[in-house]
Order: structure tokens, then sequence, then C-alpha cells
């Protein structure tokens, strides 16, 4: 892929319509390989995506106002979260806030552009987060939203890796994690859930699941649901994946000893 790019001239050669393409295809070659993008997004290309993520100020209030994300910036543990991530983390919450009003990123360029461009953020900033589990469980855990259940990357080998990656360090960091912060460890828990469907360690994620979830007296989906639009999750009317991974987990609230 980098040899053709430079063939033609580099990125700056590109359509803004081709453009995303590349950088889509630079994203999951770097994220397979859990590396940094190969490609850099071009001076040219982030100017005009930031202009049109940053132009759109008018519905702030409204996003300030949302419940989409809020509890990353509204929390007791939100302030650990490192000024880099929270930056990228909030690009993400404005891309779900418009996704959730306008549709799908394949039914609206502008989506696409600003998660291309943020999801490249998220690969850069791995050597800043890899030295705290906290850090990098989150940092692993947004990228795994974005590739997932925005992109609907679902199947795709490439998610082998940072899915292998995300089970090994949450497995780590767990019950830090979730002594501090057990909604966001339901939430990472969730995401990592949907992200495995299909892998090795699905069962892991769905045993924890069920436990943190007592822990939060979630019993219902729809409490879960709500729980888990306070941080990142999107899902498309026709997408089942989350429901059929919160029937597993009552499944195993069911198997657990009682009080």
């Amino acid at each position: 892929m980098i040899k053709i790019v430079h063939l033609v001239g580099g990125l700056d050669t590109f359509s803004d319509v081709d453009a995303p393409i590349i950088y889509s295809a630079n994203f999951m070659r770097a994220a397979a390989r859990g590396s940094a993008p190969p490609l850099p997004i071009t001076m040219a290309w982030k100017a005009r995506v930031l202009e049109s993520l940053y132009s759109l100020t008018a519905t702030d209030d409204v996003l300030h106002a949302s419940s989409i994300g809020f509890r990353f910036f509204n929390s007791p543990w939100s302030q650990a979260i490192l000024p880099s991530l929270r930056s990228i983390i909030k690009l993400f919450r404005k891309t779900s806030h418009y996704m959730c009003n306008t549709g799908p990123v394949e039914e609206a360029p502008v989506l696409n552009d600003w998660l291309v461009y943020t999801a490249q953020q998220l690969l850069l900033i791995a050597p800043v987060c890899m030295p705290s589990n906290l850090q990098e469980c989150l940092r692993l855990s947004v990228l795994l939203f974005a590739a997932v259940q925005v992109w609907g990357f679902q199947g795709l080998l490439f998610l082998n890796q940072p899915v292998l990656a995300f089970h090994c360090r949450l497995e780590t960091a767990l019950l830090s994690i979730q002594r501090m912060a057990p909604d966001l460890a339901f939430w990472m828990l969730f995401t990592g859930g949907i992200a495995a469907m299909g892998h090795y360690s699905r069962g892991w994620f769905v045993d924890r699941l069920a436990s943190v979830a007592g822990q939060l007296c979630l019993t219902t989906w729809d409490s879960a649901r709500t729980l888990l639009e306070q941080f990142l999750f999107f899902s498309r009317p026709t997408d089942t994946r989350a429901e059929i991974l919160w029937r597993e987990v009552e499944r195993q609230q069911a198997l657990l000893p009682g009080p």
C-alpha cells in the first residue's frame, strides 16, 4: 500500500472520496500489528477534517447536555484519564452524537472522515498509554468500539490482535479498575465482549460481565443499555449483537451462587 501511494505521487494526490479509504486500510493494518499507522495523515486532509468537525459548534450545547459519553468527563475517576486520551474520547463522543442523529458512517461521509482521523490519533498515542493498565485498557476499548460498533468490522481477521491484546491487558487490570470504577469496568467488558464474538476469549468476558453486572444491580437489558450509552455505545436497529451478549450474561448470572 505504501509503495502504491508513493507511485501515484503521495497522499495529497487522492481525492476527498478516496483518501478516507486509504486511511481506513492504514488503520486496519496498524491495528492488526499493534503498531503506529504506516502512513501519516497529510496536513491538508487533517485541516479539512478538523474544519468540518469544529465548524459544527452550534450543537455543542446539545452535545454537552447529552448523556452520550458523559461518564468519561463527569465521574470521580474521570480525572485519571490522560489529557491526550480525553481529547480523543471527546471527538468520539461528538462523532457518536452525530451518528445517532444522522445515520451510519456509510450514509454520512463527513462522519467517516472524523472517525478515520480520530482512530488514527488513537493508534498514535499507544506509547503514552501502554505503561498504564488503565490508560491502555481504555485506549483499546475505544479502538474496539470504533472498529466493531461504528465501522462494523466484526469478524475481520485484523481484529484478532487488538481483541487478544485487550483481553490480556484487562485480565491483569480488571480488579483494580473494578474497585475504582465498576461502571467503567462494565463498559470495557461489554465492548470487549461484542468484539470477541467468535473469539476464544468471549467466555471470559461473559463470565466477568455477569459478576460486574451483579455488582451494579443491572438486571435488565434496558438498564444495561442505559449505562452503556453513558459511555460510548452504538447499535443499529438491525444489529442484535449487544442483546445476544446480554442474554449470555443473564444465563451466566443464573449460574452464580446466590447471596
